[in-house]
């Protein structure tokens, strides 16, 4: 699997939002203390990269 440079993001606005320097992926959960985002290039069915996001701010 690939390996990006991750670094703490922005909680708002939700979802994935394109920056100038990457993507930014914020979500909302009360109730996860971690989540993962899988990454796909396209037209495949298998994740290049598998990525844990674990709570930073409030439930985001």
């Amino acid at each position: 699997m690939k390996s990006s440079n991750i670094k703490r993001g922005n909680p708002y606005p939700l979802g994935a939002t394109l920056m100038e320097d990457g993507v930014n992926f914020a979500v909302y959960s009360e109730n996860a203390e971690s989540i993962n985002i899988d990454l796909f290039e396209e037209c495949s069915s298998d994740p290049v990269e598998s990525i844990q996001l674990k709570e930073q701010d409030g439930y985001v």
